[in-house]
């Protein structure tokens, strides 16, 4: 359960650019502040990485939770999260397919992804003996992701409600297969079954 908690705390950062946006939250510099654009941009890419990063969290605690094999390396992968899931729970299964093929999932992970690893608005020049190319990014459509991160955000509350009806159906876990039995024998010994 400590996963699940990290899950929970892991959207503080959510929460506090959605109070950015509310105007609650004053950011600003001592000496020669931050344009308005950029702030903008910057509470935008902290709500997108908490709410992966919770996805990522969320699907580790429903790893360990259930035992999958792969616990110690699954993320929000779907490949490797969703598949072993459903031997376990339909329920979470059909709703984490259904984030997984989801526009909002879709626009706030390639957002997030661009972020921290390609570099956000960044223009490519390739040069030959032959020929030049340019290509020129599109602006940012923050009304977009916004949009997104807002849908994306009530999609993982609904996928953790479900997630905790289904944790509580067992009465102290998940039997599992890697699950051990001993037995006291009659000396007295544990004894593996």
């Amino acid at each position: 359960m400590d996963n699940f908690q990290a899950f929970s705390t892991r959207l503080s950062e959510f929460y506090i650019a959605v109070e950015f946006y509310q105007k609650k939250i004053t950011f600003e510099r001592v000496e020669i502040d931050f344009q308005q654009e950029y702030k903008r941009k910057f509470f935008l890419s902290v709500a997108a990485d908490s709410l992966r990063s919770s996805l990522d969290i969320l699907s580790k605690s429903i790893a360990w939770f259930f035992d999958i094999e792969n616990k110690d390396t699954v993320g929000f992968a779907f490949k490797s999260f969703l598949e072993p899931v459903k031997n376990f729970s339909h329920p979470i299964f059909e709703y984490g397919n259904l984030i997984y093929k989801s526009e909002p999932y879709e626009i706030v992970k390639n957002y997030r992804d661009t972020q921290k690893h390609s570099g956000l608005e960044k223009n490519e020049f390739k040069l030959t003996a032959i020929s030049a190319n340019i290509n020129c990014t599109e602006p940012i459509n923050c009304l977009e992701i916004e949009k997104a991160i807002v849908e994306l955000f009530h999609m993982i509350l609904k996928l953790s409600e479900i997630c905790v009806a289904e944790f509580l159906k067992t009465k102290k876990g998940c039997d599992s297969p890697n699950d051990k039995i001993c037995k006291v024998n009659e000396k007295g010994n544990l004894a593996l079954e």
